[in-house]
């Protein structure tokens, strides 16, 4: 992993690069940030590389634990989707073997953090397309029929441009002026 810091200085920017190499990194020299150190840990793990996944996995996980159940569960919620083929099985046995009686309370934890990413995800996106199906119906009511380039990049343009293009169409008089210097024929 590379990571920069870039700071300001009387002579312009001072950018500074450190390379972390995971794989020669122990484990308690990682980010102290739950998520991002499960997910360091976890970039170790190639299963196509490693001859025992579940040997493998029952160390990632002993590993991840001993920096508490918060890591542990947040190692579960990132391979949930590596491991969805086989329903979840093997990590429900890796966890059986590293927390005794509590694989099933740590899926249902990583599985109900996944629904709530989901539905947060699907709030962004709705909201999304709401702003981009009200943007096309205003710029049609006052411009009339409006050109499939212009609906195609509505439809493209993320809720910021989206905001931009919105709050344009207030102050102009022709369609090609919603678009501003951002403009791309």
């Amino acid at each position: 992993m590379v990571a920069s810091d870039t700071s300001a200085s009387a002579s312009g920017p001072d950018s500074h690069y450190f390379l972390l190499d995971i794989h020669r990194t122990p484990a308690d020299h990682l980010p102290a940030l739950p998520w991002l150190r499960a997910a360091f840990l976890i970039w170790t793990f190639d299963r196509r590389l490693v001859r025992d996944p579940k040997a493998h996995l029952v160390e990632l996980a002993r590993m991840t634990l001993a920096f508490g159940v918060d890591d542990l569960i947040a190692m579960v919620y990132y391979l949930i989707h590596e491991f969805e083929r086989d329903d979840g099985s093997l990590l429900r046995e890796v966890l059986a073997e590293v927390m005794p009686g509590q694989e099933e309370r740590i899926m249902q934890t990583a599985g109900e953090l996944l629904v709530a990413q989901g539905k947060a995800e699907g709030l962004i996106i709705g909201e999304a397309n709401g702003q981009r199906n009200m943007l096309l119906r205003l710029l049609r009511r006052r411009f009339g029929e409006v050109r499939s380039d212009v609906v195609e990049r509505v439809r493209a343009a993320g809720i910021d441009q989206l905001d931009e293009w919105s709050e344009r169409f207030v102050d102009v008089m022709a369609l090609e002026d919603v678009f501003g210097a951002d403009r791309r024929h």
